[in-house]
């Protein structure tokens, strides 16, 4: 038994030194930047350089988008035989490619708001997970040929569909004012709360997330989350239930009643 712990021991630490090699190996490619972009933690090395090492350097084997995200089996085949039509699950592919995407597809939902909408819209419309990572696989590998062929990191600010999930705005007399504070907490979700100085785990990130976006005391609520086939913000509307203070950013006029909009995460009911 003690020897058998010995051989463990020494192969962990071969590994560790197999995984700081690729660290400094994808690090040093100039389109190390690009892959490493792609995942939230600098130390996530390791799928990054798997999808580096499968898709390579030549801008030429990929010419479109699309054939990237066959290769990469996140694209369906298509079927046809008369009036019969199907897409059917892709087997010709790259298979370490499809494993790596599908990771990277996998992890991002945990902790993107927009991969976290798009993965629970899949699962609404009745898939099953592998299907739904496979949906949101295929998104990836838009946003990674692009940047790819381009050259550049992915940047979060210049992700629209990103943006325009995260984006809260409240109605005013005036037209629409953009609500910083609740557009970075959009951005931050509940698992980035806990990271943010306030000392919480996980779990009571999520909670102090909930009671962000929990209504103001005085107020009732007057419409639910809307459940749309491809919603981009689900918002919940409260009334005045007794007089007090108007919320700021919302101004009142003669008798009409002050509103506070509430953005929840779409994943928080969507299930």
């Amino acid at each position: 038994m003690l020897s058998l712990v010995a051989t463990i021991k020494t192969i962990n630490e071969q590994i560790k030194q197999l995984e700081r090699q690729i660290a400094t190996a994808i690090r040093e490619h100039p389109d190390g930047a690009i892959f490493l972009s792609l995942f939230k933690k600098p130390g996530s090395v390791i799928c990054a350089a798997e999808l580096l090492a499968e898709i390579g350097d030549c801008r030429a084997r990929y010419p479109t988008r699309d054939t990237l995200a066959a290769d990469a089996g996140q694209a369906a085949v298509a079927k046809e035989s008369g009036k019969y039509k199907a897409a059917t699950f892709r087997w010709a592919c790259n298979k370490r490619l499809r494993g790596a995407v599908g990771t990277l597809a996998d992890s991002t939902r945990h902790h993107n708001p927009w991969a976290q909408d798009l993965y629970a819209t899949a699962r609404g419309r009745g898939h099953d997970h592998p299907r739904a990572i496979r949906t949101l696989g295929r998104a990836w590998c838009r946003i990674l040929w692009r940047c790819w062929q381009d050259g550049v990191p992915y940047d979060p600010a210049r992700h629209r569909a990103l943006q325009q999930h995260i984006t809260v705005t409240i109605p005013t007399v005036s037209g629409p004012v953009l609500d910083d504070a609740a557009t970075q907490r959009m951005a931050a979700g509940p698992r980035m709360i806990a990271r943010q100085g306030h000392g919480l785990t996980p779990a009571a990130g999520r909670v102090e997330h909930d009671r962000m976006h929990r209504a103001p005391p005085w107020c009732e609520q007057i419409a639910r989350p809307p459940r749309s086939r491809q919603p981009r913000r689900a918002i919940t509307v409260w009334r005045r239930a007794e007089p007090a203070p108007a919320p700021a950013g919302i101004a009142e006029s003669g008798a009409r009643e002050a509103c506070a909009l509430v953005v929840h995460p779409v994943s928080s009911f969507s299930q």
